[in-house]
């Protein structure tokens, strides 16, 4: 390689803007677990309300949900608020499991693969310990073996005498709760070692695997279509009923993809919707999100048709756009100042909008992308502040998209 091409640390000074870093994405993508959800007030409320409603009520009946907004205006991003808002407040106390997934591929089996990915590794081996402490307070003559297994985490590691009990006790557990034999396996599978964890993790996903290797640790067949799928989502769902939980929510995005399916593809796919929901008709809860376009597309046909509450982002406009700064400046202030929007103003602000709109592409994302490369401007040029030459440099400069 050339040694004219040495890539240096690049440090920024924010402090003149009293900042810490620049709080705007460059490329704004929804963050794994965003914490800021500004100006949604009413969806907010719609959301909060709803989730309450599915989580609490005495029969757990769900509240299905569809999020409806344009491109770049937050769906991905509210369905990520929804599932870390779950995952940090509801599951801690036993209350409620959240996952992520999107509509990327032509069936059922893509949105498990991708649900179950989402909730990862951490989770199993956590609730590999919520199925020790539940056995502890439900079960006869398990203490030694399960507080065994909670320091030791795998049977492979405990004397053989707690090991056969132990296989037992959790065998019959799980077979209350499900008929699936290659279910219970896989489950099974991450009680013993670290590497028959992995197998029985990777069957759990969906994932392919050669059937000598799953047989080897007792499982029959993969984990490899729609109806295996929809069983699995079910069986899941009543093993954290089991163990206290009282909802499943399934947060699935870009549902505006299927109109881009071949119909018959797309029937199949939007009659296994259907399915969930009428396999489940508690304990679990659907969250969709999808385009104003797809939602006059489809809206009318199952399973869309039996989701009530349609929840519909704001779009973005001068009154919102203080609101957006202030919650994206906020997090990075060095020092408190007055001026909550500093170092823009409200008249910079309309201007950026106006720049977008007369592009055709004012929406939040650009909006925010937008603000990241005014603040590196007026840094390179030593402003005090964003004013309207930073606007006008930014709208002459070929190598900033600006959308």
């Amino acid at each position: 390689m050339s040694a004219d091409f040495t890539i240096r640390r690049r440090v920024q000074d924010y402090t003149i803007y009293k900042l810490r870093a620049n709080p705007f994405p460059a490329s704004p993508v929804p963050e794994e677990s965003p914490r800021i959800f500004a100006n949604q007030e009413n969806a907010k409320k719609q959301i909060l309300d709803s989730i309450s409603n599915s989580v609490y009520s005495e029969d757990r009946r769900p509240t299905h949900l569809l999020v409806v907004g344009d491109y770049g205006n937050g769906k991905s991003h509210t369905l990520k608020v929804i599932r870390t808002s779950i995952l940090d407040q509801l599951y801690p106390e036993k209350i409620a499991v959240a996952g992520y997934t999107s509509a990327r591929g032509w069936s059922l089996l893509t949105i498990y693969q991708g649900f179950m990915h989402d909730l990862g590794v951490d989770f199993f081996e956590e609730l590999k310990i919520k199925i020790l402490q539940h056995l502890l307070q439900t079960e006869k003559d398990c203490e030694s073996f399960c507080r065994a297994l909670m320091t030791n985490l795998f049977l492979e590691n405990i004397s053989a005498e707690s090991r056969l009990k132990a296989q037992k006790t959790l065998q019959n557990f799980l077979y209350k709760i499900m008929t699936d034999s290659d279910l219970v396996s896989a489950l099974m599978n991450m009680f013993f070692s670290e590497e028959s964890f992995r197998v029985g993790y990777k069957w759990i996903c969906g994932e392919w695997m050669d059937l000598f290797t799953l047989r080897r640790y007792g499982i029959t067949s993969r984990l490899d279509g729609d109806e295996k799928a929809l069983a699995a989502i079910v069986n899941f769902r009543k093993l954290l009923e089991s163990i206290g939980f009282r909802m499943l929510f399934i947060c699935i995005d870009e549902f505006e993809k299927i109109t881009l399916f071949p119909p018959q593809i797309r029937a199949n796919f939007l009659d296994s919707i259907r399915h969930i929901m009428d396999w489940n008709p508690a304990g679990l809860t659907i969250i969709l999100s999808c385009s104003p376009e797809a939602l006059e597309a489809i809206g009318k046909y199952p399973p869309l048709d039996r989701i009530s509450l349609r929840v519909f982002l704001e779009e973005l406009n001068e009154e919102s756009l203080s609101i957006y700064v202030e919650a994206y400046v906020s997090q990075y202030r060095s020092e408190k100042i007055g001026d909550p929007l500093f170092p823009f103003d409200r008249e910079i602000l309309i201007k950026i909008l106006r720049l977008l709109v007369s592009r055709g592409k004012a929406n939040v994302r650009n909006f925010l992308k937008v603000c990241h490369y005014a603040i590196e401007e007026a840094l390179n040029v030593k402003k005090e502040r964003i004013d309207d030459e930073i606007i006008n440099r930014l709208e002459q400069r070929p190598d900033i998209y600006l959308g």
